[in-house]
Protein backbone atom coordinates (compact mmCIF):
# COMPACT_ATOMS: atom_id res chain seq x y z
CA UNK A 1 0.00 0.00 0.00
CA UNK A 2 2.84 2.33 0.90
CA UNK A 3 4.48 1.58 -2.46
CA UNK A 4 1.30 2.53 -4.32
CA UNK A 5 0.95 5.80 -2.44
CA UNK A 6 4.60 6.54 -3.04
CA UNK A 7 4.22 5.78 -6.76
CA UNK A 8 1.16 8.01 -7.11
CA UNK A 9 2.91 10.81 -5.28
CA UNK A 10 5.97 10.56 -7.51
CA UNK A 11 3.89 10.24 -10.72
CA UNK A 12 1.52 13.07 -9.88
CA UNK A 13 3.64 15.88 -11.39
CA UNK A 14 4.00 13.87 -14.58
CA UNK A 15 0.25 13.18 -14.73
CA UNK A 16 -0.54 16.84 -14.13
CA UNK A 17 1.90 17.82 -16.88
CA UNK A 18 0.31 15.33 -19.29
CA UNK A 19 -3.15 16.63 -18.39
CA UNK A 20 -2.00 20.21 -19.01
CA UNK A 21 -0.37 19.26 -22.33
CA UNK A 22 -3.50 17.32 -23.38
CA UNK A 23 -5.62 20.40 -22.68
CA UNK A 24 -3.34 22.54 -24.84
CA UNK A 25 -3.36 19.98 -27.65
CA UNK A 26 -7.16 19.72 -27.46
CA UNK A 27 -7.48 23.52 -27.69
CA UNK A 28 -5.12 23.60 -30.66
CA UNK A 29 -7.03 20.76 -32.30
CA UNK A 30 -10.35 22.53 -31.83
CA UNK A 31 -8.89 25.74 -33.22
CA UNK A 32 -7.49 23.91 -36.22
CA UNK A 33 -10.84 22.20 -36.81
CA UNK A 34 -12.61 25.58 -36.59
CA UNK A 35 -10.23 27.08 -39.15
CA UNK A 36 -10.79 24.12 -41.46
CA UNK A 37 -14.56 24.53 -41.17
CA UNK A 38 -14.27 28.26 -41.93
CA UNK A 39 -12.08 27.54 -44.94
CA UNK A 40 -14.52 24.88 -46.11
CA UNK A 41 -17.45 27.27 -45.71
CA UNK A 42 -15.59 30.01 -47.59
CA UNK A 43 -14.71 27.56 -50.35
CA UNK A 44 -18.33 26.42 -50.64
CA UNK A 45 -19.56 30.04 -50.73
CA UNK A 46 -17.01 30.88 -53.42
CA UNK A 47 -18.09 27.89 -55.49
CA UNK A 48 -21.76 28.78 -55.03
CA UNK A 49 -21.17 32.39 -56.10
CA UNK A 50 -19.17 31.27 -59.13
CA UNK A 51 -21.83 28.73 -60.06
CA UNK A 52 -24.62 31.32 -59.70
CA UNK A 53 -22.74 33.75 -61.94
CA UNK A 54 -22.07 31.04 -64.50
CA UNK A 55 -25.79 30.24 -64.53
CA UNK A 56 -26.52 33.93 -65.00
CA UNK A 57 -24.24 34.07 -68.04
CA UNK A 58 -25.89 30.92 -69.40
CA UNK A 59 -29.30 32.55 -68.99
CA UNK A 60 -28.07 35.68 -70.79
CA UNK A 61 -26.70 33.54 -73.60
CA UNK A 62 -30.06 31.77 -73.82
CA UNK A 63 -31.79 35.14 -73.99
CA UNK A 64 -29.80 36.23 -77.03
CA UNK A 65 -29.40 32.81 -78.66
CA UNK A 66 -32.95 31.46 -78.24
CA UNK A 67 -35.41 34.05 -77.04
CA UNK A 68 -34.46 36.86 -79.45
CA UNK A 69 -34.78 34.70 -82.63
CA UNK A 70 -38.13 33.36 -81.40
CA UNK A 71 -39.53 36.80 -80.68
CA UNK A 72 -38.27 38.02 -84.06
CA UNK A 73 -40.19 35.16 -85.64
CA UNK A 74 -43.32 36.28 -83.80
CA UNK A 75 -42.80 39.87 -84.98
CA UNK A 76 -42.63 38.61 -88.57
CA UNK A 77 -45.80 36.57 -88.11
CA UNK A 78 -47.57 39.53 -86.54
CA UNK A 79 -47.21 41.56 -89.69
CA UNK A 80 -48.80 45.00 -89.54
CA UNK A 81 -50.42 44.60 -86.15
CA UNK A 82 -49.09 47.37 -83.90
CA UNK A 83 -46.90 46.77 -80.86
CA UNK A 84 -48.46 47.28 -77.47
CA UNK A 85 -47.62 50.79 -76.22
CA UNK A 86 -50.23 51.09 -73.48
CA UNK A 87 -49.80 51.52 -69.73
CA UNK A 88 -48.24 48.84 -67.53
CA UNK A 89 -50.52 47.70 -64.73
CA UNK A 90 -50.84 44.66 -62.49
CA UNK A 91 -50.70 42.14 -65.36
CA UNK A 92 -54.38 41.30 -65.04
CA UNK A 93 -56.77 40.94 -67.96
CA UNK A 94 -58.72 43.95 -66.72
CA UNK A 95 -55.60 46.15 -66.74
CA UNK A 96 -55.51 46.23 -70.56
CA UNK A 97 -57.24 49.48 -71.63
CA UNK A 98 -60.28 49.10 -73.89
CA UNK A 99 -58.50 50.96 -76.70
CA UNK A 100 -55.80 48.27 -76.81
CA UNK A 101 -57.97 45.22 -76.17
CA UNK A 102 -58.99 44.43 -79.76
CA UNK A 103 -55.39 44.50 -80.99
CA UNK A 104 -54.37 42.41 -77.97
CA UNK A 105 -56.83 39.69 -78.90
CA UNK A 106 -55.61 39.71 -82.49
CA UNK A 107 -51.98 39.40 -81.41
CA UNK A 108 -52.94 36.66 -78.96
CA UNK A 109 -54.16 34.49 -81.87
CA UNK A 110 -50.69 34.46 -83.45
CA UNK A 111 -49.36 31.50 -81.50
CA UNK A 112 -45.69 31.94 -82.32
CA UNK A 113 -45.52 34.34 -79.36
CA UNK A 114 -46.01 31.36 -77.01
CA UNK A 115 -42.64 29.78 -77.87
CA UNK A 116 -40.87 33.09 -77.29
CA UNK A 117 -42.58 33.89 -73.99
CA UNK A 118 -42.12 30.32 -72.73
CA UNK A 119 -38.42 30.72 -73.38
CA UNK A 120 -38.44 34.04 -71.51
CA UNK A 121 -40.23 32.38 -68.57
CA UNK A 122 -37.54 29.69 -68.45
CA UNK A 123 -34.83 32.36 -68.39
CA UNK A 124 -36.61 34.35 -65.66
CA UNK A 125 -37.07 31.18 -63.60
CA UNK A 126 -33.27 30.84 -63.41
CA UNK A 127 -33.18 34.04 -61.35
CA UNK A 128 -36.44 33.77 -59.42
CA UNK A 129 -35.52 30.28 -58.21
CA UNK A 130 -32.16 31.71 -56.99
CA UNK A 131 -30.18 29.31 -59.17
CA UNK A 132 -28.60 32.20 -61.12
CA UNK A 133 -27.32 35.56 -59.89
CA UNK A 134 -29.78 38.15 -61.20
CA UNK A 135 -27.47 41.02 -60.23
CA UNK A 136 -24.79 39.64 -62.54
CA UNK A 137 -27.25 39.39 -65.43
CA UNK A 138 -28.93 42.76 -64.93
CA UNK A 139 -26.20 44.91 -66.58
CA UNK A 140 -26.24 42.57 -69.60
CA UNK A 141 -29.94 42.08 -70.35
CA UNK A 142 -31.79 44.10 -67.70
CA UNK A 143 -32.91 47.04 -69.80
CA UNK A 144 -33.70 44.88 -72.84
CA UNK A 145 -35.65 42.43 -70.68
CA UNK A 146 -37.78 45.17 -69.10
CA UNK A 147 -38.56 46.67 -72.48
CA UNK A 148 -39.51 43.36 -74.08
CA UNK A 149 -41.87 42.55 -71.19
CA UNK A 150 -43.57 45.93 -71.64
CA UNK A 151 -43.94 45.37 -75.38
CA UNK A 152 -45.62 42.02 -74.67
CA UNK A 153 -47.65 43.29 -71.73
CA UNK A 154 -51.04 42.58 -73.30
CA UNK A 155 -50.15 38.97 -74.10
CA UNK A 156 -48.80 38.42 -70.60
CA UNK A 157 -51.85 40.05 -69.01
CA UNK A 158 -54.24 37.87 -71.01
CA UNK A 159 -52.27 34.78 -69.94
CA UNK A 160 -51.91 35.82 -66.30
CA UNK A 161 -55.61 36.18 -65.58
CA UNK A 162 -55.97 32.86 -63.75
CA UNK A 163 -55.42 33.83 -60.11
CA UNK A 164 -55.20 30.25 -58.82
CA UNK A 165 -52.36 29.26 -61.15
CA UNK A 166 -51.25 32.22 -63.27
CA UNK A 167 -48.91 31.72 -66.19
CA UNK A 168 -45.55 33.48 -66.48
CA UNK A 169 -45.17 34.27 -62.78
CA UNK A 170 -41.36 34.32 -63.02
CA UNK A 171 -41.39 36.81 -65.91
CA UNK A 172 -43.52 39.22 -63.92
CA UNK A 173 -41.58 38.78 -60.68
CA UNK A 174 -38.23 39.49 -62.36
CA UNK A 175 -39.72 42.40 -64.30
CA UNK A 176 -40.87 44.00 -61.05
CA UNK A 177 -37.37 43.73 -59.56
CA UNK A 178 -35.50 45.00 -62.61
CA UNK A 179 -38.00 47.74 -63.47
CA UNK A 180 -37.70 49.16 -59.96
CA UNK A 181 -33.90 49.01 -60.19
CA UNK A 182 -33.90 50.84 -63.51
CA UNK A 183 -36.23 53.53 -62.18
CA UNK A 184 -34.03 53.97 -59.12
CA UNK A 185 -30.90 54.32 -61.27
CA UNK A 186 -32.59 56.84 -63.55
CA UNK A 187 -33.86 58.92 -60.62
CA UNK A 188 -30.43 58.89 -59.00
CA UNK A 189 -28.92 60.05 -62.29
CA UNK A 190 -31.43 62.91 -62.48
CA UNK A 191 -30.73 63.77 -58.86
CA UNK A 192 -27.01 63.91 -59.60
CA UNK A 193 -27.58 66.15 -62.63
CA UNK A 194 -29.85 68.50 -60.65
CA UNK A 195 -27.31 68.71 -57.82
CA UNK A 196 -24.61 69.55 -60.37
CA UNK A 197 -26.79 72.25 -61.95
CA UNK A 198 -27.51 73.75 -58.53
CA UNK A 199 -23.81 73.82 -57.61
CA UNK A 200 -23.05 75.64 -60.90
CA UNK A 201 -25.55 78.42 -60.19
CA UNK A 202 -24.04 81.77 -59.21
CA UNK A 203 -24.32 82.71 -55.56
CA UNK A 204 -27.59 84.60 -55.11
CA UNK A 205 -27.42 88.08 -53.67
CA UNK A 206 -29.92 89.59 -51.26
CA UNK A 207 -31.12 93.17 -51.00
CA UNK A 208 -31.07 94.56 -47.50
CA UNK A 209 -33.55 97.11 -46.25
CA UNK A 210 -32.31 100.59 -45.31
CA UNK A 211 -32.45 99.84 -41.61
CA UNK A 212 -30.39 96.70 -42.00
CA UNK A 213 -27.52 98.28 -43.94
CA UNK A 214 -24.28 98.72 -42.01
Amino acid sequence: MTDIVSFVASARPILELLYFVAGILLTIGLGFTYLQLRMLKHDLNTKNVRSAREKALEACDRYFDRYVPLTNKYLEDRGNLPTYEGPIGDFSDASIPATFRDFAKERFKIYSWVAAINQLEFIAAHFCSEVADEQAAFPIIGRSYVRTVELHYDLLALSHSNKASPYYHSIIELYSIWKTRLQSAELNQKKSEISKDISNLPVSKSISTIGMKK
